[in-house]
């Protein structure tokens, strides 16, 4: 097993490959390895392999397989491999058929942290009438390259580009869950909802009726997510900023929060272990289903970790990975729920 990890996102995804040049070669899935997407959802690309007037593109790729056998070199050498890749483009320049080279140059870019060179060929792939195909996927990663950085407004206009331009490739449908996301952003109203969260023994349902009137606080976590430990500390059990601290010091606010988890692990003794190792102090929701988890899939969810805050009234106070901004929302959302609950009293 070779376990990568996205080097923009914190976020780590585990494939059995035999090399990461094989991976793009035979699956296709290089790209989700890289950025955090989900691979299974990036599984739908082309077997066939690139033969062109300069070369063969299997030839090049199993080249650079033989010089670069691990992770850790292609990302000493990503300039090199870079070249080797872009010099095999040019020479072929004639040809409608660039887009995994141009693919696979941008993810050696990415890894050696060449953000705008990896832009530069997505966009190139993008800009190709020659191949319908390549310019969906083309439009498809810088969508999602920007929707992973939260750069909503910029990743609007490409998955419009996408969904208008090429509305029949799978590359459309893909966009479904990043725009069902972007759209929440914008309206912030809660879609409708129901699940099961269990504690112990006990098990509680949830839903936009149950939870009226009270600020509902959601974490969707990997028993790999970073900072996770911390995040359980801070507002589980630190005396200064948990939530029982704030209930203890507001007693109106008692009955009128709520906090559960939703654990995106597939392997249920990945997330026990990982519940118990950190004793978390809340319910959790765990389906096995990871990101096609009814309630992950209707959010739209991207990636591990996340945060929902959510107001008494079903607006949507924060959706997001950033902790800080967590934070600032669900406090300002408690405050401002306690003030209204004190006047009432």
């Amino acid at each position: 097993m070779l376990v990568f990890m996205s080097i923009s996102f914190d976020f780590y995804q585990v494939a059995s490959v035999r090399h990461i040049f094989g991976v793009l070669l035979r699956l296709w899935l290089f790209l989700a390895i890289i950025i955090g997407l989900q691979a299974s959802g990036m599984a739908a690309g082309r077997d066939d392999v690139t033969e062109v007037e300069g070369g063969s593109y299997a030839q090049l790729v199993e080249s650079l397989e033989k010089e670069y056998p691990d992770r850790d070199s292609i990302q000493q050498g990503y300039r090199a491999v870079a070249e080797r890749l872009r010099e095999f483009i040019q020479s072929n320049s004639a040809s409608p058929k660039l887009a995994q080279p141009r693919s696979l140059c941008a993810e050696v870019l990415i890894i050696g942290g060449d953000r705008s060179g990896a832009i530069f060929q997505w966009k190139a792939m993008a800009e190709d009438s020659r191949d319908p195909a390549g310019q969906a996927q083309g439009l498809y990663l810088l969508a999602s390259d920007s929707f992973l950085r939260d750069e909503s407004d910029r990743a609007r206009e490409y998955f419009a580009r996408l969904v208008d331009g090429f509305s029949r490739s799978d590359w459309a449908a893909k966009a479904k869950g990043p725009l069902r996301y972007l759209a929440l952003l914008t309206s912030r109203d809660m879609p409708a909802f129901e699940v099961v969260v269990r504690k112990g023994g006990k098990k509680a349902k949830l839903n936009l009726i149950n939870l009226a009137g009270k600020v509902t606080l959601v974490h969707f976590w990997r028993s790999d997510t970073a900072k996770h430990g911390q995040f359980i500390e801070t507002l589980g059990r630190n005396p200064e900023s948990s939530l029982e601290q704030a209930v203890r010091k507001y007693p109106v606010l008692k009955g009128k929060v709520v906090i559960f988890g939703v654990n995106l692990n597939t392997d249920k003794g990945a997330f026990e272990a990982a519940r118990d190792r950190w004793k978390i102090p809340w319910a959790q929701l765990h389906d096995g289903k990871g990101f096609s988890s009814p309630l992950v899939k209707t959010l739209g969810i991207p990636r591990a970790p996340h945060w929902l805050v959510l107001g008494p009234r079903g607006k949507i106070w924060y959706l997001g990975s950033d902790l800080d901004k967590f934070y600032a929302y669900a406090s300002e959302a408690l405050k401002r729920h306690r003030i209204a609950l004190e006047k009432k009293k």
